[in-house]
């Protein structure tokens, strides 16, 4: 995302991001994480199989976005 659509395009004040298990779903928690660090509140909701997931969403996952104090809720 680059800044103009952050903050003239859309209105990202409030942002669910639901996403998968697989690779989408690591580039889906990349884009929650960046969210995040520009001050926005980012939701996430993973569906999918989580003994499935592929490596790099658990990286985006445990190594990126857990790291930035974010919680992560299991439903």
């Amino acid at each position: 995302f680059s800044d103009h659509y952050i903050e003239e395009e859309f209105d990202l004040s409030n942002v669910l991001v639901v996403c998968g298990s697989g690779n989408n779903g690591a580039d889906g928690i990349a884009i929650a994480r960046i969210l995040h660090l520009a001050g926005k509140k980012v939701s996430v909701l993973q569906l999918g199989n989580s003994e499935r997931m592929s490596e790099e969403c658990k990286i985006q996952i445990y190594k990126k976005f857990l790291k930035k104090n974010v919680k992560k809720r299991n439903i």
